[in-house]
């Protein structure tokens, strides 16, 4: 049974995300324990996990996070 309960809801991002495609950010993994968040070749932050790389790539770039006013 299928229903359209749901259709006309919008999509809506996380907090994180949002953040993320605002700045034109990617975030991938890119070794075994190795996270990248990147603007560009230059401009990027690494970690262990998603959150280290998130957190180098603002402290590199004076950036405020996602969870940041």
């Amino acid at each position: 049974m299928q229903t359209d309960l749901f259709a006309d809801l919008p999509p809506s991002l996380s907090p994180r995300l949002a953040w993320l495609q605002k700045h034109g950010l990617e975030l991938r993994k890119v070794g075994e324990n190795k996270w990248r968040c990147s603007l560009d070749d230059e401009n990027f932050g690494s970690g262990a996990d998603e959150d280290a790389a998130v957190d180098d790539f603002c402290a590199r770039t004076k950036i405020n996070d996602w969870n940041t006013p």
